[in-house]
Protein backbone atom coordinates (compact mmCIF):
# COMPACT_ATOMS: atom_id res chain seq x y z
CA UNK A 1 0.00 0.00 0.00
CA UNK A 2 1.26 3.51 -0.60
CA UNK A 3 2.38 5.15 2.76
CA UNK A 4 1.39 8.65 3.50
CA UNK A 5 3.28 10.24 6.07
CA UNK A 6 2.71 12.99 8.56
CA UNK A 7 4.62 16.62 8.39
CA UNK A 8 5.75 18.40 11.02
CA UNK A 9 2.25 20.61 10.49
CA UNK A 10 -0.31 18.31 10.79
CA UNK A 11 -1.30 17.64 7.31
CA UNK A 12 -0.20 14.00 5.13
CA UNK A 13 2.40 14.31 2.70
CA UNK A 14 5.50 12.29 2.64
CA UNK A 15 8.71 12.65 4.91
CA UNK A 16 10.83 15.44 3.34
CA UNK A 17 9.57 18.58 3.79
CA UNK A 18 9.37 21.92 1.53
CA UNK A 19 11.97 24.66 2.67
CA UNK A 20 10.04 27.63 2.05
CA UNK A 21 12.02 30.84 2.11
CA UNK A 22 11.39 32.22 5.54
CA UNK A 23 11.92 29.17 7.11
CA UNK A 24 15.06 28.52 5.62
CA UNK A 25 16.46 32.09 6.56
CA UNK A 26 15.31 30.91 10.29
CA UNK A 27 16.82 27.52 9.79
CA UNK A 28 20.26 29.31 8.47
CA UNK A 29 20.48 31.80 11.68
CA UNK A 30 19.68 29.02 13.83
CA UNK A 31 22.24 27.17 12.47
CA UNK A 32 24.63 29.80 12.41
CA UNK A 33 24.05 30.76 16.37
CA UNK A 34 24.88 26.90 17.37
CA UNK A 35 28.29 27.52 15.34
CA UNK A 36 29.25 30.55 16.63
CA UNK A 37 28.68 28.85 20.41
CA UNK A 38 30.64 26.07 19.44
CA UNK A 39 33.45 27.44 16.89
CA UNK A 40 36.38 29.90 17.80
CA UNK A 41 36.10 33.20 19.01
CA UNK A 42 34.60 35.78 16.57
CA UNK A 43 37.41 37.66 16.90
CA UNK A 44 39.39 35.61 15.11
CA UNK A 45 36.92 36.63 11.66
CA UNK A 46 37.32 40.06 12.21
CA UNK A 47 41.58 39.78 12.13
CA UNK A 48 41.25 37.76 8.23
CA UNK A 49 42.42 39.92 5.59
CA UNK A 50 39.88 43.08 4.52
CA UNK A 51 38.37 41.32 1.53
CA UNK A 52 37.02 38.34 3.16
CA UNK A 53 36.32 40.60 6.03
CA UNK A 54 34.18 42.98 3.69
CA UNK A 55 32.57 39.65 2.35
CA UNK A 56 31.18 38.22 5.14
CA UNK A 57 29.89 41.68 6.23
CA UNK A 58 27.79 41.53 3.03
CA UNK A 59 26.46 37.93 3.51
CA UNK A 60 25.13 38.73 6.96
CA UNK A 61 23.38 41.57 5.39
CA UNK A 62 21.93 39.80 2.80
CA UNK A 63 20.70 37.42 5.23
CA UNK A 64 19.32 39.44 7.23
CA UNK A 65 17.51 40.95 4.31
CA UNK A 66 16.22 37.52 3.40
CA UNK A 67 18.27 36.77 0.31
CA UNK A 68 19.82 33.33 1.32
CA UNK A 69 21.11 32.38 -2.01
CA UNK A 70 22.79 35.57 -2.42
CA UNK A 71 24.08 34.94 0.60
CA UNK A 72 25.45 31.69 0.35
CA UNK A 73 27.68 33.36 -2.18
CA UNK A 74 28.65 35.79 -0.33
CA UNK A 75 29.81 33.18 2.51
CA UNK A 76 31.64 31.37 -0.29
CA UNK A 77 33.26 34.39 -1.46
CA UNK A 78 34.44 35.23 2.48
CA UNK A 79 35.42 31.34 2.96
CA UNK A 80 37.72 31.38 -0.08
CA UNK A 81 41.00 30.82 0.17
CA UNK A 82 40.25 31.42 4.33
CA UNK A 83 42.14 29.04 6.47
CA UNK A 84 39.72 30.58 9.82
CA UNK A 85 38.04 27.61 10.77
CA UNK A 86 35.13 29.82 12.71
CA UNK A 87 34.84 31.32 8.74
CA UNK A 88 35.03 27.82 6.97
CA UNK A 89 32.24 26.52 9.99
CA UNK A 90 29.93 29.25 9.74
CA UNK A 91 29.88 29.44 5.79
CA UNK A 92 29.17 25.28 5.61
CA UNK A 93 26.56 25.59 8.13
CA UNK A 94 25.15 27.94 5.46
CA UNK A 95 25.27 26.04 2.46
CA UNK A 96 24.28 23.04 4.03
CA UNK A 97 21.32 24.52 5.22
CA UNK A 98 20.33 25.61 1.62
CA UNK A 99 21.44 22.44 0.04
CA UNK A 100 24.18 23.54 -1.32
CA UNK A 101 25.85 19.84 -1.35
CA UNK A 102 28.93 20.42 -2.74
CA UNK A 103 29.64 23.39 -1.81
CA UNK A 104 29.18 22.33 2.17
CA UNK A 105 31.36 19.36 1.59
CA UNK A 106 33.98 21.39 0.98
CA UNK A 107 33.69 23.55 3.58
CA UNK A 108 33.37 21.12 6.25
CA UNK A 109 36.33 19.15 4.57
CA UNK A 110 38.64 22.24 4.80
CA UNK A 111 37.07 23.13 8.80
CA UNK A 112 37.31 19.86 9.71
CA UNK A 113 41.18 19.35 9.10
CA UNK A 114 41.95 23.41 10.23
CA UNK A 115 40.40 21.96 13.57
CA UNK A 116 40.53 18.61 14.08
CA UNK A 117 39.64 18.77 17.80
CA UNK A 118 36.56 21.18 17.38
CA UNK A 119 33.34 18.94 17.92
CA UNK A 120 31.51 20.49 16.17
CA UNK A 121 33.29 20.51 13.21
CA UNK A 122 34.17 16.88 13.61
CA UNK A 123 30.24 16.07 13.79
CA UNK A 124 29.52 18.11 10.62
CA UNK A 125 32.00 15.87 8.82
CA UNK A 126 30.29 12.94 10.81
CA UNK A 127 26.73 13.61 9.23
CA UNK A 128 28.07 14.93 5.75
CA UNK A 129 29.73 11.04 5.68
CA UNK A 130 26.39 9.66 6.14
CA UNK A 131 24.33 12.09 3.84
CA UNK A 132 26.72 11.01 1.22
CA UNK A 133 26.29 6.90 1.77
CA UNK A 134 30.13 6.49 3.19
CA UNK A 135 28.86 4.57 6.10
CA UNK A 136 32.63 3.24 7.08
CA UNK A 137 33.81 6.70 7.01
CA UNK A 138 30.63 7.96 9.01
CA UNK A 139 31.05 4.88 11.60
CA UNK A 140 35.02 6.24 11.75
CA UNK A 141 34.09 9.98 12.43
CA UNK A 142 31.48 9.01 15.02
CA UNK A 143 34.37 7.47 17.08
CA UNK A 144 36.32 10.70 16.44
CA UNK A 145 33.21 12.67 18.04
CA UNK A 146 32.91 10.30 20.98
CA UNK A 147 36.83 10.74 21.56
CA UNK A 148 35.93 14.67 21.68
CA UNK A 149 32.31 15.14 22.78
CA UNK A 150 31.37 12.12 25.10
CA UNK A 151 29.49 9.03 24.30
CA UNK A 152 26.19 10.49 24.34
CA UNK A 153 27.20 13.18 21.87
CA UNK A 154 28.29 10.56 19.72
CA UNK A 155 25.69 8.03 20.04
CA UNK A 156 22.73 10.55 19.69
CA UNK A 157 23.65 11.94 16.51
CA UNK A 158 22.15 10.10 13.70
CA UNK A 159 19.20 8.53 15.79
CA UNK A 160 16.93 11.24 13.70
CA UNK A 161 19.23 10.38 10.34
CA UNK A 162 17.20 10.45 7.63
CA UNK A 163 16.36 7.96 6.14
CA UNK A 164 16.53 5.73 9.14
CA UNK A 165 17.48 2.16 7.89
CA UNK A 166 20.54 4.26 6.79
CA UNK A 167 21.21 5.37 10.49
CA UNK A 168 20.17 2.40 12.05
CA UNK A 169 23.23 0.36 9.54
CA UNK A 170 26.04 2.80 10.79
CA UNK A 171 24.78 2.80 14.41
CA UNK A 172 24.76 -0.77 14.43
CA UNK A 173 28.42 -0.92 13.40
CA UNK A 174 28.83 1.81 16.28
CA UNK A 175 27.30 -0.54 19.03
CA UNK A 176 29.33 -2.96 18.12
CA UNK A 177 32.87 -1.25 18.41
CA UNK A 178 31.17 -0.02 21.98
CA UNK A 179 29.24 -3.05 23.60
CA UNK A 180 29.51 -1.71 26.66
CA UNK A 181 27.97 1.44 26.10
CA UNK A 182 24.49 2.10 26.81
CA UNK A 183 24.03 5.11 25.00
CA UNK A 184 25.27 3.53 21.89
CA UNK A 185 23.03 0.25 22.31
CA UNK A 186 19.96 2.78 22.95
CA UNK A 187 20.74 5.03 19.78
CA UNK A 188 20.61 1.94 17.74
CA UNK A 189 17.35 0.96 19.43
CA UNK A 190 15.90 4.41 18.46
CA UNK A 191 16.90 3.73 15.08
CA UNK A 192 15.80 0.43 14.62
CA UNK A 193 12.03 1.93 16.16
CA UNK A 194 12.34 4.49 13.37
CA UNK A 195 12.96 2.32 10.66
CA UNK A 196 10.16 -0.52 11.49
CA UNK A 197 12.75 -3.21 12.99
CA UNK A 198 11.04 -4.39 15.91
CA UNK A 199 13.36 -7.19 16.60
CA UNK A 200 16.77 -5.27 16.57
CA UNK A 201 14.80 -2.29 18.22
CA UNK A 202 14.53 -4.50 20.98
CA UNK A 203 17.18 -6.16 21.33
CA UNK A 204 18.65 -3.09 21.30
CA UNK A 205 16.62 -1.75 24.08
CA UNK A 206 17.20 -4.82 26.46
CA UNK A 207 20.89 -4.00 25.75
CA UNK A 208 20.77 -0.65 27.11
CA UNK A 209 18.52 -1.20 29.94
CA UNK A 210 21.08 -3.83 31.33
CA UNK A 211 23.75 -1.71 31.05
CA UNK A 212 21.63 1.52 32.51
CA UNK A 213 18.88 -0.01 34.81
CA UNK A 214 15.66 1.77 35.37
CA UNK A 215 16.62 4.26 32.95
CA UNK A 216 13.44 6.46 31.99
CA UNK A 217 14.00 7.31 28.15
CA UNK A 218 15.09 3.26 27.34
CA UNK A 219 11.95 2.00 29.68
CA UNK A 220 9.42 3.95 27.97
CA UNK A 221 10.97 2.75 24.35
CA UNK A 222 11.33 -0.57 25.55
CA UNK A 223 7.39 -0.26 25.95
CA UNK A 224 6.60 0.85 22.73
CA UNK A 225 8.45 -1.93 21.31
CA UNK A 226 6.72 -4.59 23.14
CA UNK A 227 2.90 -2.99 22.77
CA UNK A 228 3.95 -2.62 19.05
CA UNK A 229 5.11 -6.39 19.02
CA UNK A 230 1.73 -7.24 20.05
CA UNK A 231 2.89 -8.20 23.60
CA UNK A 232 -0.16 -6.23 25.01
CA UNK A 233 -0.20 -4.40 28.38
CA UNK A 234 2.51 -6.90 30.07
CA UNK A 235 4.71 -4.89 27.87
CA UNK A 236 3.93 -1.77 29.78
CA UNK A 237 4.81 -3.27 33.42
CA UNK A 238 7.94 -1.68 34.08
CA UNK A 239 6.75 1.90 32.01
CA UNK A 240 4.03 1.53 34.79
CA UNK A 241 6.20 1.30 37.63
CA UNK A 242 8.53 4.43 36.58
CA UNK A 243 5.25 6.37 36.15
CA UNK A 244 3.99 5.34 39.50
CA UNK A 245 7.24 7.17 40.98
CA UNK A 246 6.28 10.49 42.78
CA UNK A 247 8.75 12.43 41.22
CA UNK A 248 8.04 10.75 37.96
CA UNK A 249 7.73 13.32 34.81
CA UNK A 250 4.44 13.85 33.42
CA UNK A 251 5.27 12.35 29.77
CA UNK A 252 5.82 9.07 31.31
CA UNK A 253 2.34 8.78 32.53
CA UNK A 254 1.33 10.29 29.01
CA UNK A 255 3.09 7.73 27.61
CA UNK A 256 2.19 4.74 29.92
CA UNK A 257 -1.76 6.12 29.41
CA UNK A 258 -1.45 6.07 25.69
CA UNK A 259 0.09 2.97 25.09
CA UNK A 260 -2.09 1.22 27.16
CA UNK A 261 -5.16 2.34 24.33
CA UNK A 262 -2.59 1.30 21.67
CA UNK A 263 -2.34 -2.32 23.21
CA UNK A 264 -6.55 -2.30 23.67
CA UNK A 265 -7.08 -1.28 27.27
CA UNK A 266 -8.95 2.16 26.62
CA UNK A 267 -10.69 1.79 30.21
CA UNK A 268 -7.42 1.30 31.77
CA UNK A 269 -5.93 4.42 29.25
CA UNK A 270 -8.73 6.40 30.35
CA UNK A 271 -8.41 5.96 33.96
CA UNK A 272 -4.70 6.50 34.08
CA UNK A 273 -5.09 9.91 32.43
CA UNK A 274 -8.04 10.75 34.28
CA UNK A 275 -5.62 10.93 37.25
CA UNK A 276 -3.14 12.75 35.53
CA UNK A 277 -5.65 15.72 34.47
CA UNK A 278 -7.04 15.39 38.17
CA UNK A 279 -3.21 16.12 39.88
CA UNK A 280 -3.00 18.63 37.15
CA UNK A 281 -6.33 20.59 36.27
CA UNK A 282 -4.78 22.95 33.91
CA UNK A 283 -2.01 21.01 31.96
CA UNK A 284 -2.82 20.82 28.28
CA UNK A 285 -1.19 17.60 26.82
CA UNK A 286 -3.13 15.27 29.40
CA UNK A 287 -6.43 16.30 28.18
CA UNK A 288 -5.32 15.80 24.43
CA UNK A 289 -4.56 12.37 25.65
CA UNK A 290 -7.36 11.61 27.32
CA UNK A 291 -9.71 13.67 24.48
CA UNK A 292 -8.07 11.38 22.11
CA UNK A 293 -9.05 7.98 24.08
CA UNK A 294 -12.50 9.39 24.79
CA UNK A 295 -13.02 10.05 21.25
CA UNK A 296 -11.69 6.30 20.40
CA UNK A 297 -14.66 5.25 22.70
CA UNK A 298 -16.89 7.02 21.19
CA UNK A 299 -17.88 9.65 23.60
CA UNK A 300 -16.97 12.60 21.99
CA UNK A 301 -19.27 14.94 23.70
CA UNK A 302 -16.79 14.06 26.69
CA UNK A 303 -14.20 14.16 24.60
CA UNK A 304 -14.61 17.90 23.90
CA UNK A 305 -15.49 19.15 27.91
CA UNK A 306 -12.24 17.95 28.59
CA UNK A 307 -10.79 20.65 26.26
CA UNK A 308 -12.83 23.04 26.22
CA UNK A 309 -11.36 23.61 29.84
CA UNK A 310 -8.31 24.56 28.51
CA UNK A 311 -9.11 25.76 25.46
CA UNK A 312 -8.35 29.59 26.05
CA UNK A 313 -5.26 29.32 27.34
CA UNK A 314 -2.52 31.39 25.87
CA UNK A 315 -0.90 29.12 23.19
CA UNK A 316 -3.19 26.39 23.18
CA UNK A 317 -3.41 25.93 19.28
CA UNK A 318 -2.82 22.18 19.76
CA UNK A 319 -5.82 22.38 22.10
CA UNK A 320 -7.99 24.28 19.74
CA UNK A 321 -7.02 22.11 16.25
CA UNK A 322 -8.19 18.66 18.08
CA UNK A 323 -11.32 20.53 19.26
CA UNK A 324 -11.76 21.22 15.55
CA UNK A 325 -11.52 17.76 14.77
CA UNK A 326 -13.61 16.40 16.94
CA UNK A 327 -16.45 18.71 16.34
CA UNK A 328 -15.73 17.65 12.62
CA UNK A 329 -15.82 14.15 13.28
CA UNK A 330 -19.70 14.50 15.13
CA UNK A 331 -21.15 16.70 11.93
CA UNK A 332 -20.65 20.12 13.85
CA UNK A 333 -19.99 22.27 10.79
CA UNK A 334 -20.18 26.17 12.91
CA UNK A 335 -18.23 24.67 15.90
CA UNK A 336 -15.70 22.60 13.65
CA UNK A 337 -15.05 26.41 11.50
CA UNK A 338 -14.98 28.17 15.05
CA UNK A 339 -12.13 26.23 16.52
CA UNK A 340 -10.22 26.00 13.26
CA UNK A 341 -10.10 29.56 12.49
CA UNK A 342 -9.02 29.99 16.13
CA UNK A 343 -5.61 28.38 14.80
CA UNK A 344 -2.94 30.88 14.76
CA UNK A 345 0.52 29.01 15.48
CA UNK A 346 2.43 27.75 12.32
CA UNK A 347 2.70 24.57 13.39
CA UNK A 348 -0.44 23.64 13.11
CA UNK A 349 -1.94 26.70 10.78
CA UNK A 350 -1.54 23.86 7.73
CA UNK A 351 -3.55 20.73 10.21
CA UNK A 352 -6.39 24.11 10.55
CA UNK A 353 -6.94 25.16 7.18
CA UNK A 354 -6.81 21.44 5.77
CA UNK A 355 -9.35 21.10 8.24
CA UNK A 356 -11.43 24.06 7.21
CA UNK A 357 -11.53 23.10 3.34
CA UNK A 358 -12.72 19.98 4.51
CA UNK A 359 -15.53 20.85 6.11
CA UNK A 360 -16.23 23.09 3.31
CA UNK A 361 -16.30 21.32 0.86
CA UNK A 362 -18.20 18.19 2.42
CA UNK A 363 -21.10 20.95 3.83
CA UNK A 364 -21.13 23.45 1.22
CA UNK A 365 -19.22 22.64 -2.26
CA UNK A 366 -16.24 21.60 -3.35
CA UNK A 367 -15.77 25.15 -5.20
CA UNK A 368 -15.57 27.11 -1.76
CA UNK A 369 -13.34 24.54 0.08
CA UNK A 370 -10.96 24.82 -3.14
CA UNK A 371 -12.19 29.01 -2.67
CA UNK A 372 -10.72 29.04 0.97
CA UNK A 373 -7.00 27.38 0.22
CA UNK A 374 -6.52 29.42 -2.58
CA UNK A 375 -7.57 32.48 -1.04
CA UNK A 376 -5.16 31.13 1.53
CA UNK A 377 -2.00 30.58 -0.26
CA UNK A 378 -2.21 34.51 -1.87
CA UNK A 379 -2.20 35.66 1.45
CA UNK A 380 0.38 33.58 2.98
CA UNK A 381 2.80 32.85 -0.40
CA UNK A 382 5.50 30.99 2.44
CA UNK A 383 3.10 28.04 2.77
CA UNK A 384 2.04 27.95 -0.91
CA UNK A 385 3.19 24.56 -1.34
CA UNK A 386 1.99 23.04 1.64
CA UNK A 387 -1.48 24.69 0.98
CA UNK A 388 -1.15 23.38 -2.47
CA UNK A 389 -0.51 19.78 -1.46
CA UNK A 390 -3.83 19.94 0.73
CA UNK A 391 -5.73 21.02 -2.13
CA UNK A 392 -4.74 18.61 -4.16
CA UNK A 393 -5.64 15.90 -1.40
CA UNK A 394 -8.92 17.34 -1.12
CA UNK A 395 -9.50 17.02 -5.46
CA UNK A 396 -8.57 13.52 -5.22
CA UNK A 397 -10.70 13.00 -1.69
CA UNK A 398 -13.52 14.13 -3.88
CA UNK A 399 -12.67 11.98 -6.84
CA UNK A 400 -10.91 14.45 -9.28
CA UNK A 401 -7.71 13.06 -9.27
CA UNK A 402 -6.82 14.44 -12.52
CA UNK A 403 -7.40 17.95 -11.49
CA UNK A 404 -5.44 17.10 -8.47
CA UNK A 405 -2.70 15.91 -10.90
CA UNK A 406 -2.57 19.06 -12.72
CA UNK A 407 -2.76 21.38 -9.95
CA UNK A 408 0.75 19.65 -8.97
CA UNK A 409 2.38 19.65 -12.34
CA UNK A 410 1.40 23.57 -12.25
CA UNK A 411 3.41 24.06 -8.69
CA UNK A 412 6.25 21.95 -9.99
CA UNK A 413 6.91 23.98 -12.90
CA UNK A 414 8.26 27.02 -10.15
CA UNK A 415 9.27 24.30 -7.54
CA UNK A 416 11.12 21.47 -9.58
CA UNK A 417 12.85 20.21 -6.57
CA UNK A 418 10.52 19.84 -4.31
CA UNK A 419 9.81 16.45 -3.19
CA UNK A 420 6.72 16.73 -1.55
CA UNK A 421 4.97 18.38 -4.53
CA UNK A 422 6.48 15.60 -6.45
CA UNK A 423 5.17 12.44 -4.31
CA UNK A 424 1.76 14.09 -3.95
CA UNK A 425 1.93 14.30 -7.85
CA UNK A 426 2.74 10.46 -8.02
CA UNK A 427 -0.31 9.91 -5.82
CA UNK A 428 -3.02 11.73 -8.09
CA UNK A 429 -1.18 10.05 -11.02
CA UNK A 430 -2.27 6.91 -9.91
CA UNK A 431 -5.69 7.68 -9.05
CA UNK A 432 -5.51 9.22 -12.29
CA UNK A 433 -4.47 5.69 -13.93
CA UNK A 434 -1.36 7.88 -15.46
CA UNK A 435 1.19 5.10 -14.78
CA UNK A 436 3.86 7.07 -16.81
CA UNK A 437 3.87 9.80 -14.41
CA UNK A 438 3.80 8.53 -11.02
CA UNK A 439 6.61 5.94 -12.41
CA UNK A 440 8.87 8.55 -13.58
CA UNK A 441 7.97 10.96 -10.21
CA UNK A 442 8.83 7.65 -7.59
CA UNK A 443 11.74 6.58 -9.95
CA UNK A 444 13.12 10.44 -9.53
CA UNK A 445 12.57 10.52 -5.97
CA UNK A 446 14.17 6.68 -5.58
CA UNK A 447 16.77 7.83 -7.49
CA UNK A 448 17.67 10.41 -5.16
CA UNK A 449 16.90 8.46 -1.75
CA UNK A 450 17.79 4.70 -3.35
CA UNK A 451 18.18 3.54 0.25
CA UNK A 452 14.75 4.42 1.83
CA UNK A 453 12.49 1.81 1.93
CA UNK A 454 9.25 4.16 1.95
CA UNK A 455 10.08 5.16 -1.48
CA UNK A 456 11.32 1.37 -2.29
CA UNK A 457 7.70 0.68 -1.14
CA UNK A 458 6.00 3.12 -3.04
CA UNK A 459 7.64 2.04 -6.33
CA UNK A 460 7.11 -1.20 -5.84
CA UNK A 461 3.53 -1.09 -4.96
CA UNK A 462 2.66 0.96 -7.70
CA UNK A 463 3.92 -1.96 -10.08
CA UNK A 464 2.31 -4.63 -7.99
CA UNK A 465 -0.78 -3.27 -7.71
CA UNK A 466 -1.05 -2.78 -11.40
CA UNK A 467 0.44 -5.67 -12.54
CA UNK A 468 3.63 -4.61 -14.20
CA UNK A 469 7.17 -5.87 -13.65
CA UNK A 470 6.40 -8.05 -11.42
CA UNK A 471 10.02 -9.22 -10.98
CA UNK A 472 10.83 -5.61 -10.62
CA UNK A 473 8.34 -5.28 -7.88
CA UNK A 474 9.42 -7.97 -5.84
CA UNK A 475 13.16 -6.76 -5.63
CA UNK A 476 11.61 -3.24 -4.71
CA UNK A 477 9.66 -4.85 -2.29
CA UNK A 478 12.16 -7.43 -0.88
CA UNK A 479 14.62 -4.55 0.04
CA UNK A 480 11.97 -2.10 1.18
CA UNK A 481 11.25 -5.34 3.75
CA UNK A 482 15.05 -5.08 4.48
CA UNK A 483 15.32 -1.94 5.58
CA UNK A 484 11.59 -1.80 7.55
CA UNK A 485 10.75 -5.21 8.13
CA UNK A 486 8.21 -4.56 10.36
CA UNK A 487 6.19 -1.43 8.78
CA UNK A 488 2.90 -2.77 8.20
CA UNK A 489 2.43 -1.19 4.71
CA UNK A 490 5.79 -2.85 3.72
CA UNK A 491 4.05 -6.06 4.65
CA UNK A 492 0.79 -5.12 2.85
CA UNK A 493 2.73 -4.48 -0.66
CA UNK A 494 4.76 -7.55 -0.33
CA UNK A 495 1.33 -9.74 0.93
CA UNK A 496 -0.21 -8.05 -2.47
CA UNK A 497 2.79 -8.55 -4.77
CA UNK A 498 2.65 -12.46 -3.94
CA UNK A 499 -1.18 -12.52 -4.62
CA UNK A 500 -1.04 -10.84 -7.93
CA UNK A 501 1.29 -13.42 -8.51
CA UNK A 502 -0.78 -16.15 -7.69
CA UNK A 503 0.85 -17.08 -4.35
CA UNK A 504 -2.19 -17.14 -2.37
CA UNK A 505 -1.06 -18.53 0.93
CA UNK A 506 2.02 -16.60 1.01
CA UNK A 507 0.01 -13.68 0.16
CA UNK A 508 -2.08 -14.83 3.33
CA UNK A 509 0.73 -14.93 5.92
CA UNK A 510 2.26 -11.14 4.98
CA UNK A 511 -1.26 -9.60 4.96
CA UNK A 512 -2.53 -11.16 8.20
CA UNK A 513 1.30 -10.07 10.00
CA UNK A 514 0.45 -6.39 7.93
CA UNK A 515 -2.94 -6.25 9.88
CA UNK A 516 -1.81 -7.05 13.52
CA UNK A 517 0.55 -4.02 13.04
CA UNK A 518 -1.79 -1.79 11.75
CA UNK A 519 -5.75 -2.36 10.82
CA UNK A 520 -5.95 0.19 8.05
CA UNK A 521 -8.77 -0.22 5.75
CA UNK A 522 -6.56 -0.23 2.84
CA UNK A 523 -4.75 -3.87 4.18
CA UNK A 524 -8.03 -4.59 5.54
CA UNK A 525 -9.40 -4.15 1.70
CA UNK A 526 -6.13 -6.80 0.76
CA UNK A 527 -6.86 -9.30 3.19
CA UNK A 528 -10.39 -9.53 2.67
CA UNK A 529 -9.62 -10.39 -0.66
CA UNK A 530 -7.19 -13.12 0.06
CA UNK A 531 -9.81 -14.85 2.17
CA UNK A 532 -12.01 -14.51 -0.09
CA UNK A 533 -10.64 -15.91 -3.03
CA UNK A 534 -9.54 -18.98 -0.50
CA UNK A 535 -13.17 -19.28 0.33
CA UNK A 536 -13.19 -18.44 3.72
CA UNK A 537 -16.13 -15.35 3.02
CA UNK A 538 -16.99 -14.94 6.82
CA UNK A 539 -13.68 -14.17 7.66
CA UNK A 540 -13.75 -12.02 5.52
CA UNK A 541 -16.91 -9.73 5.88
CA UNK A 542 -15.87 -9.37 9.00
CA UNK A 543 -12.64 -7.76 8.31
CA UNK A 544 -14.37 -5.20 5.79
CA UNK A 545 -17.46 -4.60 8.15
CA UNK A 546 -14.53 -3.44 10.86
CA UNK A 547 -12.44 -1.64 8.68
CA UNK A 548 -16.12 -0.12 7.46
CA UNK A 549 -16.38 1.36 11.00
CA UNK A 550 -12.85 2.74 11.71
CA UNK A 551 -13.43 4.58 8.07
CA UNK A 552 -16.30 4.19 6.54
CA UNK A 553 -15.34 6.38 3.43
CA UNK A 554 -12.02 4.70 2.21
CA UNK A 555 -12.68 4.13 -1.58
CA UNK A 556 -10.71 1.15 -1.53
CA UNK A 557 -12.15 -1.16 0.65
CA UNK A 558 -15.52 0.06 -0.81
CA UNK A 559 -14.31 -0.78 -4.58
CA UNK A 560 -12.95 -3.64 -2.90
CA UNK A 561 -16.47 -4.81 -1.09
CA UNK A 562 -18.93 -3.55 -4.29
CA UNK A 563 -16.78 -5.55 -6.67
CA UNK A 564 -16.68 -9.16 -4.51
CA UNK A 565 -18.90 -9.08 -1.85
CA UNK A 566 -21.99 -9.31 -4.48
CA UNK A 567 -24.58 -11.60 -1.68
CA UNK A 568 -27.88 -9.93 -1.04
Amino acid sequence: MWIVRATPHGDKGVERYSRASMLRIAIIFLLLALTACAAQPPATVVDADADATAALLRAESLLAAGDSDAAVDAYLAAAHGSDDPALLGRAATVAAAVDRGAEARDLVERWAALAPDDPRAQARLALLRFEARELDAAVTALARVRLLSGAEAAAGLLVTGTPSVRAKRVLVAHSAAFPDDPAAAFALASAAWRSADLTTAAAAATRALMLKPSWDDATLLAARIGVRQGHGVAALADLDALAARPDAPLALGLAAGMLRAEAGDGDGARRVLERIVKTDVDAALPRIALAAVLADQGRYAEAMSTLRVVSQASGRDDVRLELGRLAERTGDVSEALLWYREVERDEYAAAAAAGIARVLAKNETLESGIKFLQTARAGQPEWANTLTRIEADLLRAHGKPKDAQRLLTAALVTQPRDDDLRYSRAMAAVDAADLRVALKDLRELLAAEPDDPLLLNALGYTLADAGRKLAEAERLLTAALDGAPDEAAVLDSFGWLKFRRGDTATARGYLERAHRLDGDAEISAHLGEVLWTLGERDAARGIWAAARQRAPDDRVLAATVARLDRAP
